[in-house]
């Protein structure tokens, strides 16, 4: 990965957060900030999108990233999984739309926010 992840992470929450989609980091990215590097340095996102979000998480994010509406919104109604990627560094981003069982809601109940940085 060329660019910082943190960097991505960074670009992406205020898109989330002002459409307000329940997000959390995880992969590498969540483990580093807690302490544990891992040999892998991507960013994943658990999100809970719905189809009425997408168009504007769409537009927001376009000028940065390119991304696949079509594909998101295929995605977001399967509950399954997109990525977008940064247009200069070509890094890669992945999010996983939430599914609806109870583990994976009461895992978003409980996410904390943490400052970025390694």
């Amino acid at each position: 990965m060329a660019t910082d992840p943190f960097l991505l992470v960074g670009a992406i929450m205020p898109v989330l957060e002002k459409l307000n989609i329940p997000y959390l980091v995880g992969g590498s990215v969540a483990s580093i900030i807690h302490g544990t590097y891992r040999a892998t340095y991507d960013v994943d996102i658990l999100a809970d999108m719905l189809d009425s979000q997408v168009t504007e998480f769409a537009s927001l994010l376009e000028p940065e990233f390119f991304v696949d509406e079509v594909m998101i919104r295929d995605e977001v109604a399967v509950r399954g999984s997109f990525n977008i990627i940064h247009r200069i560094a070509g890094d890669k981003i992945d999010i996983f739309v939430a599914p609806r069982d109870e583990w994976t809601v009461n895992q978003l109940s409980r996410r904390t926010r943490q400052p970025l940085g390694a």
